[in-house]
């Protein structure tokens, strides 16, 4: 089975490539699923952190990632998605995306990363986690994987000072 899994996005912090490149992947995987793995949405004027100085303002923040939620299910009308930390903060408006805190699909379990959804190395099932930015890749044992899905938050974002540098790259 084609999985297409969509790291990270922390709409509207999206890497400015993030949603052609997903486009692209789309057409020439031809995936027959496609997870969001979580933190689809920042909600950074949410935090219980405080806001950034150089944050988005809410209604920036909110009028962004309402167009790029229509761009994403326009290209993904369907979808699996696991409910991220960020996610929490806000409203999910993904009308035919499935959502959950995680999704086990054959022998794969595919969940956001936090709140202590480990990986198993010993267990027959693979796992797909997200909320690591700067982890991205597969480590393979006997009986199984672990994709971490790394993310597609704009490495020049202020608000995310942990992801400078990163570059757009498939997890597998």
């Amino acid at each position: 089975m084609r999985v297409l899994v969509i790291p990270d996005l922390h709409l509207p912090y999206h890497h400015p490539d993030a949603l052609p490149w997903l486009s692209r992947l789309k057409r020439e995987l031809k995936p027959e699923l496609v997870v969001c793995i979580g933190d689809l949405l920042d909600n950074h004027y949410l935090s219980p952190h405080g806001m950034h100085e150089k944050a988005l303002s809410p209604e920036t923040e909110l009028s962004t990632r309402s167009e790029c939620l229509r761009l994403l299910s326009c290209l993904f009308p369907y979808a699996i998605a696991c409910i991220g930390n960020h996610d929490k903060r806000g409203s999910l408006r993904m009308p035919k995306w499935v959502w959950k805190k995680k999704h086990k699909v054959k022998q794969w379990v595919f969940a956001h990363g936090d709140s202590g959804y480990f990986y198993k190395p010993l267990s027959s099932l693979s796992y797909a986690i997200g909320h690591w930015h700067n982890r991205g890749g597969v480590v393979s044992h006997s009986h199984s994987y672990l994709l971490n899905s790394g993310c597609l938050i704009d490495p020049t974002s202020p608000i995310f000072p942990t992801v400078a540098g990163l570059k757009l790259g498939a997890g597998f």
